[in-house]
């Protein structure tokens, strides 16, 4: 039997946890986007301080739980290798986001919003990929 990366909710354990989890940055991050939308940059600086919070715990657990568990299989090595360089540049993108937000700069943060929006969309997929299984 095998089971997704991102694990089927179903299955529960720290799978369905990490699955949850990814839906509530995503809302968090829609709060952010409405927020800019409406030019409520200070509202959306204190909001997105949980999704960077968030998105820090949610990797290191990705990093220091699932990954170690996905590399024990050879043929996962490089999805995984994908994914902590990804993880890399989506801290990076959300690192600079929270710096937009904090200094009120509206177009840099929507900017960064939207880059970050695209790679976590890239990375989910690939998370949930039928290539990245564990046995």
């Amino acid at each position: 039997m095998h089971t997704h990366a991102r694990f089927d909710p179903a299955t529960g354990g720290a799978g369905a946890d990490l699955t949850r989890d990814h839906a509530r940055l995503d809302g968090i991050l829609d709060d952010v986007r409405s927020l800019l939308a409406d030019d409520e940059v200070e509202r959306a600086e204190y909001v997105y301080r949980d999704f960077f919070e968030g998105l820090l715990r949610h990797v290191r657990v990705e990093e220091q739980i699932l990954f170690p568990a996905l590399d024990r299989h050879a043929l996962l090595q490089a999805p995984t290798a994908a994914m902590r360089a990804e993880h890399r540049r989506i801290v990076s993108l959300a690192g600079g986001l929270k710096r937009a937000l904090e200094n009120e700069r509206t177009a840099q943060a929507r900017a960064a919003l939207d880059a970050l929006t695209t790679l976590l969309a890239l990375h989910d997929r690939r998370e949930s990929s039928p290539d990245v299984r564990l046995a």
